[in-house]
């Protein structure tokens, strides 16, 4: 896999050092054999969907693996040679306490993970968590509730040297004056709207002013790939505006947030001229902060970040 996508893009001699693969599984879905795979693939690092170390908390977002099944598949990765690995978290599910969070967010720390995903309950249209609330068998999540643990995170994660670089993602510092190198690379891209190109059933491609997807069926899929045909199940150009709405959306996630220079060097024009009135309505507001170099959220907007970044849309 590494060596086929190494001659395609050309990366130096197949380089695997400088290059980044993720995987992203499961735990019951692994062992000690499928991470030895992967690394001899070129995997070098996985994101590992943990969710929650306590029984009620994956019974609530219905997961099949426990506490102990999570714990041996990141040993499993570590002994097969992939020492880079982010857990994901869910919380704000029904009936998690703040004793819940802490002990998640502990036991995660002690595992001393070298990136952390932690993402807040959603309700996703005909799900069973959809079902089960509609027939008010579980309780809709709380956002003020999610806020509340959010912020508890948020702190307990800095004291403990992770950096959160961007709103649900925080990288292990390797020293506290210096961004974290373990900062996601493709998601960073996808943060910064940048270029970037999907293969396979159903993957998303953002190239030369175009969005594009693939299909879903498989054997349509690989019909087209075996004639050498390219044709996307949807396809749509991105406008100036679109464009430049999306590098808000998406850059203010980041700490780092949105750069002037960079805004005028992928628009071709100043950030205050396109969007002067909506940080200036912020900043009043106490959701972004402006340094005249660069505008970010502000902890307070993180809290409410969609309803700040729509402000961005037409």
């Amino acid at each position: 896999m590494h060596d086929a996508i190494a001659a395609a893009f050309g990366w130096r001699g197949g380089d695997r050092e400088g290059v980044e693969i993720t995987v992203e599984a499961n735990p019951e879905t692994v062992d000690e054999a499928y991470w030895a795979a992967l690394r001899e693939a070129g995997v070098g690092r996985i994101s590992l969907g943990v969710q929650s170390f306590q029984p009620a908390g994956l019974r609530a977002l219905d997961r099949d693996h426990d506490a102990a099944a999570a714990v041996a598949a990141l040993e499993a990765a570590r002994r097969a040679g992939i020492a880079n690995v982010s857990l994901d978290l869910i919380f704000g599910w029904a009936g998690q306490t703040a004793a819940d969070w802490d002990a998640d967010l502990a036991r995660a720390i002690a595992l001393a993970p070298r990136h952390l995903s932690l993402y807040a309950l959603t309700v996703e249209e005909r799900t069973p968590l959809a079902a089960d609330i509609a027939r008010g068998r579980v309780p809709a999540p709380d956002d003020d509730r999610q806020a509340d643990l959010y912020e508890a995170a948020a702190a307990t994660l800095a004291a403990a040297g992770y950096e959160g670089y961007e709103i649900s993602n925080w990288a292990l510092r390797e020293r506290p004056d210096r961004p974290s190198p373990h900062r996601s690379r493709h998601n960073s891209l996808y943060w910064r709207n940048g270029e970037y190109l999907g293969f396979g059933v159903g993957a998303h491609s953002h190239f030369r002013g175009r969005r594009f997807g693939n299909g879903r069926l498989v054997r349509r899929y690989i019909e087209q790939v075996a004639a050498g045909l390219h044709a996307p199940a949807f396809e749509e150009p991105i406008d100036p505006e679109t464009a430049q709405a999306e590098t808000m959306m998406l850059g203010l996630r980041l700490a780092d947030g949105v750069s002037r220079a960079a805004f005028r060097a992928r628009h071709g024009r100043d950030l205050d001229a396109v969007y002067g009135r909506q940080i200036a309505d912020l900043v009043a507001l106490g959701a972004l902060a402006d340094d005249g170099d660069a505008v970010r959220l502000t902890p307070r907007g993180r809290l409410v970040a969609n309803e700040a970044l729509v402000r961005f849309l037409k």
